[in-house]
């Protein structure tokens, strides 16, 4: 009989890379194909501007407050942003690629960031427990 010895932690993560991938699926390939079947340009200049950048810093700006900087994921957008380059876009969105993986570097920067800042434990709070304190005995020598 085979053990399953796989860590919690690395199971969460790959749930949540799994999720972020769909994700970056959907908005970059079904977006494009609404704007187009409704016969709207300007939406996919829209997506391609602001949309997406936004997109990528929000989803990553989440993914950093909870996992911490991976640099794995951040070239999830990138890559899955080169299929719709090609079938709905021409190849001059292809510089496009840099921002998305500027926003998501952004994101992940400062989703990591905010999750250390919060997370410290402040001066004189002495509610917060600290996982393995190492115990201290003191001896006090009266006369």
């Amino acid at each position: 009989m085979k053990k399953n010895n796989t860590n919690p932690r690395t199971e969460k993560l790959k749930r949540q890379y799994i999720i972020h991938i769909a994700l970056y699926a959907f908005i970059f390939n079904m977006l494009p194909l609404v704007a187009i079947a409704l016969n709207q340009p300007g939406i996919l200049v829209f997506l391609l501007l602001l949309g997406f950048p936004l997109a990528c810093f929000v989803a990553s700006l989440v993914f950093g407050i909870f996992n911490g900087y991976k640099w794995i994921y951040t070239i999830f957008p990138p890559l899955l942003f080169l299929p719709s380059v090609f079938i709905f876009y021409n190849f001059t969105a292809l510089p496009y690629t840099l921002i998305y993986f500027l926003a998501t570097n952004i994101g992940i920067g400062a989703g990591t960031y905010f999750a250390y800042a919060f997370s410290r434990k402040k001066k004189g709070d002495t509610n917060v427990k600290v996982k393995n304190k190492p115990k201290v005995e003191t001896k006090i020598k009266r006369k």
